[in-house]
């Protein structure tokens, strides 16, 4: 009888905190890329969750988020750090500011 070596397999490696720190800092000059970096790694949610995020989605007073429709078809509750609630609301706000901008220049 041959008996073969069992090979742990991992299926994702989390990255350091020195990496994520420079990922951070990479992004910190671009708004909405710090809010997306920081909603996908301080929420752990899938791309795919995030692209039908909406603002109503987020519960500020209980710091979680309201996934519809992820894997399964299911909703879910996530919490929201607040590193990635104040990404968001500073977006939120640049956002703001961008859209009554054009409105003024139409």
């Amino acid at each position: 009888m041959v008996t073969y070596l069992k090979i742990h397999k991992c299926f994702f490696h989390p990255i350091s905190k020195n990496q994520r720190n420079l990922c951070l800092d990479i992004c910190i000059k671009d708004i909405r890329q710090n809010a997306v970096i920081s909603l996908l790694y301080g929420t752990g949610i899938r791309i795919g969750e995030l692209k039908n995020l909406k603002f109503s989605d987020i519960e500020r007073a209980n710091n979680r988020l309201l996934i519809r429709q992820g894997k399964g078809q299911k909703d879910r509750f996530v919490l929201l750090p607040k590193l990635a609630l104040t990404a968001i609301e500073t977006y939120s706000c640049k956002f703001r500011e961008d859209s009554n901008e054009r409105a003024r220049k139409i």
